[in-house]
């Protein structure tokens, strides 16, 4: 309601301003309906950028009206030009004053927002639904939903597979279930986050309507692995011309107006018959996480580890010291060279150095431990990586539980023997996708789909949380 106040505001005092300088301003749209309107508030675009908040306002570049008092008049002698010249230049100065104004508000609006999900993702408790399969998921997606091409009107790869995965993540996402107090995030393709749900756009539903933080997938796929290969230990994200993804990063600040949070890219490791691949699997996700961090926006690093990897164990091993390696990195040289982008707030100085990074489930419960607690490190969450719902979360429970359990051997004060730590780097959390959706049936009624969905909710948030179904209810 503020943030709707402060617009109404902003956009009457411009419309006044405008009114008076004959300035044609465009009604609030979705997109711009004409080729000369321009967006409202532009990012900053300095050398390194990082990008205000942008809105659906459009407004016209300042014209002489095409009426028939402004030809009688163009014809007037010299000094009516001149004199027409010189209000011309006083339109371009209220007009630059007032879009200065409107970016300010913007800006900081984009500020709290942005304060209110770093806090919700570096303390909330809960977990990050994953509803991101891209086009080459999603057709095993839907066939698992219960779903059909052929009795469900639908073609695999075309527009309206798209429709049909947009409608099972529409039935997810409006469900009363699906809400903040146990969801704190949802990672979303391309594709669902320019559709809408209920009117809206779908991050701005997720973020005003349920409370929840959205991020983007932002990698193009894999390279392909040859399995008769035995050079080979990864499988890297398809190449993403820089120009490209920063376009991609800047479209879907404006298009979510200002709500989005973070992105997140993924690559694979198979075994770990070759170090240096893993250490350059490493190297490419934090190139790519440093741009991301240019514009403003966190990123989620998913180097996923194959579960059935024979060698998990030391992949495991080497993916942590190549990590720590990068964050190190980050840590002392920061995203960008240009600090003065990061001074709004406190949280803002952090934009550059923290990144979020999604592992497989580990076989040591503290492999990790070091990454978690690295400044850099804003949060760990996990994959369920080919597991089953129940397995997945028993595995992370176990994690959990032995993680925040301290055992404090040597100390002379036994009262400390078991003692509970409370902090979100000893926790990590999910980030599940199958096993997150298991269960759930196309055919099922809305009762039935309610009540599949608030037990795997359930069933993940206290995995998530090192809690129980008791300690809910207490």
């Amino acid at each position: 309601m503020v943030l709707l106040l402060l617009r109404q505001i902003i956009l009457l005092q411009f419309i006044l301003s405008s009114t008076r300088n004959k300035f044609d301003l465009l009604s609030f749209s979705s997109s711009s309906s004409s080729s000369s309107s321009i967006v409202a508030v532009e990012a900053i675009t300095n050398g390194n950028s990082r990008p205000s908040v942008t809105s659906s306002m459009t407004y016209a570049t300042p014209t002489t009206p095409t009426t028939t008092e402004s030809v009688v008049e163009s014809k007037g002698n010299h000094d009516d030009n001149e004199d027409k010249h010189n209000n011309d230049d006083d339109i371009d100065e209220n007009v630059n004053e007032n879009t200065t104004l409107l970016q300010a508000a913007r800006t900081k609006t984009r500020t709290r927002i942005f304060n209110e999900m770093y806090q919700k993702i570096s303390k909330g408790k809960g977990f990050i639904a994953a509803l991101d399969q891209s086009g080459g998921s999603t057709p095993k997606a839907l066939q698992a939903y219960g779903m059909n091409p052929s009795t469900d009107n639908y073609e695999d790869g075309t527009d309206s597979m798209y429709d049909a995965v947009h409608k099972m993540r529409t039935r997810i996402i409006t469900n009363p279930s699906f809400n903040g107090d146990k969801v704190i995030g949802a990672i979303l393709f391309e594709n669902t986050m320019n559709r809408q749900i209920d009117g809206l756009p779908t991050c701005q539903y997720l973020w005003e309507r349920k409370g929840i933080v959205p991020f983007l997938k932002i990698d193009r796929g894999l390279l392909p692995f040859d399995k008769s290969n035995n050079d080979s230990s990864v499988q890297f994200m398809n190449y993403i011309p820089k120009s490209e993804l920063t376009n991609v990063l800047k479209k879907a600040i404006t298009d979510t107006n200002g709500v989005l949070f973070g992105t997140k890219a993924r690559s694979v490791i198979i075994n770990g018959k070759y170090p240096t691949q893993i250490q350059q699997l490493v190297q490419q996700q934090f190139a790519v996480a440093r741009l991301v961090l240019q514009e403003g926006l966190v990123p989620i690093l998913e180097p996923e580890i194959d579960i059935h990897a024979p060698d998990k164990e030391l992949c495991e091993e080497l993916l942590c010291a190549a990590l720590l390696v990068e964050l190190d990195k980050l840590h002392s040289l920061g995203a960008v060279k240009e600090e003065k982008y990061f001074k709004a707030s406190g949280v803002y100085k952090k934009w550059n150095k923290q990144v979020m990074i999604k592992l497989s489930l580990p076989r040591k419960g503290n492999q990790y431990s070091d990454v978690m607690n690295h400044p850099c490190c804003l949060r760990v969450i996990v994959l369920s990586g080919g597991y089953k719902q129940k397995e997945a979360c028993d595995k992370l429970s176990t994690i959990n539980f032995s993680n925040i359990y301290k055992m404090w051997d040597g100390d002379d004060d036994k009262s400390n023997s078991g003692r509970r730590s409370t902090s979100n780097s000893n926790i990590m959390i999910a980030s599940f996708s199958r096993a997150f959706v298991e269960g759930l049936q196309h055919a099922m009624s809305n009762d039935e789909f309610t009540v599949c969905l608030s037990k795997s909710i359930d069933v993940i948030y206290c995995a998530s949380t090192c809690t129980t179904q008791t300690d809910q209810s207490d």
